[in-house]
C-alpha cells in the first residue's frame, strides 16, 4: 500500500510557524524549471524509479541529478529510472 503524502498541507503546516516555515519552503522548493538552487549547482530536480507493483511504480522523493539535494515541495518532476530498472529486473540469476 502506498501512502500519498499531501505536500501542501506539510508546507501549510510548517508555515504555521514562520521562523521555521520560511526555512522550510526555501529549502525544499526549487528554482524556475526546477532547477538547483544549491551553490554552484546547475542540476535538474528529478526522480527515480525505484520499484514497481501491482499498484504502480514507486519512485524516490525528488532530487538534484548531480548533487542530490531533496526538494520536498517539486512538482511536475521528471521521473526517470524506467529502462535501467526493467533492465535489472529482466537479469537472470544463479544461486
Amino acid at each position: 500500500m502506498t501512502t500519498k503524502i499531501d505536500y501542501a498541507a506539510l508546507a501549510a503546516r510548517a508555515m504555521a510557524d514562520t521562523t521555521i516555515g520560511e526555512r522550510f519552503v526555501e529549502r525544499h522548493t526549487p528554482g524556475p524549471n526546477n532547477a538547483c538552487k544549491a551553490d554552484g549547482c546547475n542540476g535538474t530536480i528529478e526522480s527515480r524509479l525505484y520499484g514497481a507493483g501491482a499498484a504502480g511504480n514507486y519512485f524516490k522523493t525528488p532530487a538534484c541529478c548531480i548533487c542530490g539535494r531533496e526538494y520536498l515541495l517539486a512538482h511536475n518532476v521528471r521521473q526517470v529510472g524506467f529502462v535501467e530498472f526493467h533492465e535489472v529486473m529482466e537479469q537472470t540469476y544463479s544461486i
